[in-house]
């Protein structure tokens, strides 16, 4: 044999063993993707199939919607609700524009209407009260992780007969009232008589000064003594029975870990606690409340009535049932003037509808702090 042909043999060998390599390459990927099916799970598979989909996308939901890891993480910040995007929470200017968490009613209608109709035909066949749920006006999620919701209406003060529309809800909730306006006094007594919780909405000053925040309001120019002796003084204007407090716009305030730190020394000194209305993702009150080892609660929920018309209400109802569902509660915040054509009428429409879901209802004081 020639060194030319020596040659050409060894070149058949070398393409044989590439050949033979690269068919074998193709038989295990193609199994790895094609695993048999044994011929008795093969009628499981075509029952099972939807329940199957629906954990698949159920795996996703917390990612999906952006929701952080510690209910205690950042809770509600507006930039978490907004993208990113720093708003004026205050005037509300730009709250819901660019919302992180998806309408159910626009943005994510056609993917929530197929999870919810599999879903009704599992659930309907075991329990008669998912059907009524699923029959309803309102696309309310079943409830998840024990989802208890806590509804707080500010702005009380101005308007008895506004304030008298939401006393007539059935569930449980709180009412924060402005101190120094027209009604203070005989709303907080409207809010006692009827059994919710009582809490001071104290006013503070905003990082933009051209908002007002009203009478009795802190301001960047008082010192801690000043501060404390003015929220004690409103909260005895009330009358007693003041569980808590929230801030009334107070950017400038709840930033400032001093001011903020005055305020919460007071609700440690009274045993209540504050609630952060999240006014600015750059407060320090959770952060003074650890230092104080007193309550510091945080709106876990956008506000539900930066918008006032039905439809905006509604899907901010939505977005909070989703937060509650993974955080296991949501604190949301409507607003008693604001909204009273609106709010305390819907919420009453949907009201048996989140019991059949499986909500629970309570107020702030309820809330274990860790």
């Amino acid at each position: 044999m020639t060194e030319k042909h020596k040659i050409y043999l060894l070149s058949g060998i070398i393409v044989f063993i590439c050949v033979l390599i690269l068919g074998l390459n193709f038989l295990l990927n193609y199994f790895d993707n094609h695993p048999s099916v044994p011929s008795d799970e093969i009628e499981n598979m075509e029952l099972d199939g939807v329940a199957a989909d629906n954990d698949g996308e159920d795996s996703g939901f917390e990612s999906e919607r952006g929701f952080d890891e510690d209910p205690f993480a950042n809770l509600g910040q507006i930039d978490k609700f907004n993208g990113g995007n720093r708003v004026d929470a205050e005037s509300g200017a730009g709250l819901d524009k660019a919302a992180a968490l998806p309408n159910p009613e626009t943005d994510g209608g056609k993917k929530a209407s197929s999870e919810e109709t599999s879903a009704a035909v599992s659930d309907s066949a075991f329990d008669p009260n998912a059907r009524k749920v699923r029959s309803s006006a309102f696309r309310i999620p079943d409830a998840k992780n024990g989802a208890t919701l806590y509804f707080v209406f500010d702005d009380g003060g101005h308007n008895i007969e506004n304030l008298e529309k939401y006393m007539a809800l059935p569930f449980p909730f709180a009412v924060s009232i402005l101190p120094g306006v027209a009604h203070s006094s005989e709303c907080a007594a409207l809010v006692r008589k009827n059994g919710k919780e009582l809490m001071l909405h104290q006013p503070m000053q905003a990082e933009n000064l051209e908002l007002s925040p009203g009478p009795c309001a802190i301001t960047a120019m008082m010192g801690t003594k000043e501060i404390a002796q003015l929220v004690t003084d409103n909260i005895d204007s009330l009358g007693g029975g003041v569980m808590g407090i929230n801030n009334h716009e107070g950017s400038l305030i709840t930033s400032n870990i001093i001011k903020i730190g005055a305020v919460l020394e007071v609700c440690k000194a009274k045993k209540i606690y504050f609630l952060d209305s999240k006014t600015t993702a750059r407060s320090m009150a959770y952060q003074a409340g650890l230092e104080l080892d007193t309550s510091v609660l945080l709106r876990s929920a956008p506000f539900l009535d930066n918008d006032v018309d039905r439809d905006s209400i509604l899907s901010r109802i939505y977005e909070s049932l989703d937060y509650a569902n993974v955080h296991e509660k949501a604190i949301i915040i409507g607003h008693v003037d604001k909204s009273s054509g609106i709010l305390p009428q819907l919420l009453s429409e949907m009201y048996p509808e989140l019991l059949l879901a499986g909500y629970k209802f309570a107020v702030p004081s309820q809330i274990k702090v860790n």
